[in-house]
């Protein structure tokens, strides 16, 4: 465990160059357990200078007060923030020759007229092994000089999923303005004892689309859990930081596809994520098929599963196939215990089906126009012997004699037979 301690030199004037000190740790019960050797000179570390000033365009600071008579050079560190945000790094350096007198150092040029800002700073000896002192109290104050506030993009326009392990993939639906731009977006993890970023350049999904652009970042050594608190920035070259938002990975989980399943018989079997996520349990998966050269089934097959220690994941085909088939099955997963949304879509595995409901005989479409033809003859045939068996004799003597037409006269019958057609 480490014990801090102080020491004050009391009738003692200070410390010089080449002194040599011997430092001894002794206990109660063991005497003395530890000698070293000691150069005051070789391990400097300063007190946090006071409060910086901020002037306009430049900050303003003591690097030690009550002045110190035997340094003169300093390395100071100026490290900025807006309110709410977390410090910039890396800090701006300066050194500075002070013979009791103030060092400065210039604010950056990308600082937003109107918004407000905290300064710290932080020193150290320039010409003896010294560490970095603590910061110094900060100064607030709200920027009178820099560039105009741009107009703020919405959240609405930028979407941010992770896969709950290392890795978050944005796409932003950025303004006209910014489409020639070139803009990086960058996620920040505040910590009292670690400072977590990743950052990449926002690039167009599609040169038909260059408003929509999108960049994945990663984050090294790091796994995402549940009850972390991030900042997502997008700055760009012209227009400075456009947009800031607070993100929760367990929010935003978009897991990455799963690998291809596995068909066997009458069962599919997945794993929901490979390499296996420790920190997800619970899963819900949905299976798609289709027919080979057909569209995909909808809706798909849907599935909860508990998978740990990454064990696999298994449903069962539907009753339908047809035995001799290719067939095709996808599966997509979602993170069941927090807001997650449906991964992509696996690879697909094809396969004959072997099993299930056999492939039904289906008729030519020549036989198929013979028999209806055959069926239509038969029924007139039928029809017509019925109107031969229900008609009389006499029926049957009118309508002959409707279709023969009336009789041609007989000749020896004509009242013109007595007729004389002499002329005179």
């Amino acid at each position: 465990e480490n014990l801090p301690s102080h020491f004050l030199f009391l009738n003692f004037s200070q410390f010089v160059e080449n002194q040599k000190w011997f430092i001894n740790i002794s206990c109660s019960t063991k005497g003395q357990v530890l000698s070293v050797t000691y150069i005051p000179s070789c391990h400097i570390k300063l007190n946090p200078p006071p409060k910086p000033e901020v002037n306009l365009t430049t900050v303003v600071w003591f690097p030690q007060y009550p002045r110190h008579l035997r340094l003169k050079e300093y390395c100071g560190q100026l490290q900025l923030r807006q309110q709410d945000q977390p410090w910039r790094d890396p800090p701006l350096s300066k050194e500075c020759k002070s013979k009791g007198l103030s060092c400065q150092i210039r604010l950056p040029d990308d600082l937003i007229k109107g918004d407000k800002y905290e300064a710290r700073i932080r020193v150290q000896a320039t010409r003896h092994k010294s560490t970095w002192s603590d910061w110094s109290p900060s100064e607030s104050w709200v920027a009178t000089v820099g560039r105009e506030k741009p107009t703020v993009a919405q959240p609405s326009d930028l979407s941010c999923y992770n896969d709950f392990n290392n890795t978050i993939n944005c796409v932003w639906n950025s303004t006209h303005e910014h489409q020639d731009d070139v803009c990086t977006i960058e996620a920040v993890r505040p910590h009292e004892d670690n400072y977590y970023n990743s950052s990449c350049q926002l690039h167009p999904v599609d040169l038909s689309r260059p408003k929509q652009k999108n960049c994945t970042m990663f984050f090294k050594k790091y796994q995402f859990v549940e009850t972390q608190k991030w900042f997502i920035n997008i700055s760009c070259s012209t227009k400075g930081q456009v947009l800031s938002v607070t993100y929760i990975p367990s929010c935003h989980i978009k897991l990455n596809p799963p690998p291809k399943p596995e068909v066997n018989l009458t069962t599919v079997v997945w794993f929901p994520q490979y390499p296996h996520n420790r920190r997800l349990e619970e899963y819900c998966g949905q299976l798609q098929l289709r027919q080979q050269d057909q569209p995909w089934r909808d809706p798909p097959l849907s599935k909860e599963c508990k998978s740990k220690k990454g064990v696999s994941c298994q449903m069962r085909l539907p009753d339908d196939l047809i035995k001799g088939d290719k067939y095709e099955a996808r599966i997509r997963v979602q993170a069941t215990k927090h807001k997650s949304t449906w991964s992509d879509w696996s690879p697909s595995e094809s396969w004959v089906a072997t099993v299930e409901r056999e492939k039904p005989t289906v008729a030519q479409p020549s036989e198929g126009v013979g028999a209806t033809l055959g069926t239509v003859l038969s029924l007139l045939v039928f029809f017509l012997i019925i109107i031969l068996i229900k008609m009389d004799r006499t029926t049957w003597i009118y309508i002959v004699k409707r279709l023969r037409g009336p009789p041609l006269p007989h000749p020896g019958k004509s009242f013109l037979q007595d007729v004389d057609f002499k002329v005179s």
